[in-house]
C-alpha cells in the first residue's frame, strides 16, 4: 500500500501522533506549528507490528518511550497508515503520493478544495472513484489510464 510512512509524535504526557504527508515528516512539521523541542520524527518502513518503526530521539532520550506511545494507539503499520490517510483526507490539499495501491473499501471525499496527488498509485480496485470536484489539479501520473470516473 505504501512503501514508507512517516510523521511526528509530540513529547507530552499524552503524546499525539501527527501525519499529514505519508512520505515527508517535514510537511507534517510545517503544518503543525510545533517547535523542534515539542516533537520527534518517526518512520515505519515495513508492514509489521513495530519492528520497523523508529523514532528519532534526542541525545539522552529513550526512543522506545515514544515508540510505545505510537504502538499503544496503532499496534501495526496498517492501523497507523489508515489513521494517517484519515488525517490527510480531512485537509484541503490531499497528498497521498506515497500510496501504491488502495483497498477495495477506500473512498476519497466527494469534493477536494485544493489539489489531489495520487501519483504513486499503480493499481486501484474496480470500484475506485475520483472526487466529483477538485479545486486544484489532479496528479495521477501512474494510474490515469486505469481510473474510471463514475458519477453518482
Amino acid at each position: 500500500m505504501c512503501n514508507f510512512l512517516s510523521g511526528i509524535v509530540t513529547i507530552e504526557n499524552y503524546p499525539r501522533i501527527l501525519c499529514t504527508n505519508l512520505l515527508h515528516h517535514e510537511i507534517t512539521v510545517n503544518g503543525s506549528g510545533l517547535k523542534p523541542e515539542q516533537y520527534r520524527e518517526w518512520e515505519w518502513t515495513s508492514d509489521d507490528e513495530g519492528r520497523s518503526l523508529s523514532v528519532r530521539a534526542a541525545p539522552g532520550e529513550n526512543p522506545n518511550v515514544l515508540k510505545s506511545a505510537i504502538l499503544a494507539k496503532y499496534p501495526n503499520r496498517k492501523a497507523c497508515l489508515k489513521f494517517c490517510i484519515d488525517q490527510i483526507l480531512k485537509l484541503k490539499n490531499i497528498n497521498l503520493d506515497g500510496l501504491t495501491s488502495v483497498p477495495d473499501n477506500f473512498k476519497l471525499p466527494d469534493r477536494v478544495g485544493g489539489y489531489l496527488d495520487l501519483r504513486g498509485l499503480t493499481s486501484v480496485p474496480d470500484n475506485f472513484k475520483l472526487p466529483d470536484s477538485v479545486g486544484g489539479v489532479y496528479m495521477l501520473d501512474s494510474i490515469i489510464k486505469k481510473i474510471k470516473r463514475n458519477k453518482h
